[in-house]
């Protein structure tokens, strides 16, 4: 007659398989959070890249502006000076 396997050994296997899934599950939930985080900080710094970029675009353009309007000055005190002077 062939062994069958006591009621206790399939309970301590089904026990070992349920621990070692929930074991596995855990793995996953951490690599999935890692990935996650790994994400999050690749997409983070695409953001502050992006941020630090437009930053330096509105400080050109301000800089750009204030010259324009530095000569326009320029401009209108020489006009307004020799006519002081003459």
């Amino acid at each position: 007659m062939s062994e069958q396997p006591s009621s206790t050994n399939i309970e301590q296997r089904l026990n070992q398989i349920q621990q070692a899934t929930e074991n596995q599950m855990q793995e996953i939930q951490q690599m999935v959070r890692q990935n996650q985080d790994q994400f999050d900080a690749l997409e983070m710094g695409g953001s502050i890249q992006k941020v630090h970029q437009e930053v330096n675009q509105m400080f050109e353009d301000v800089h750009t502006q204030i010259e324009q309007e530095m000569q326009k000055i320029n401009q209108q005190l020489q006009q307004v000076l020799p006519e002081q002077h003459a």
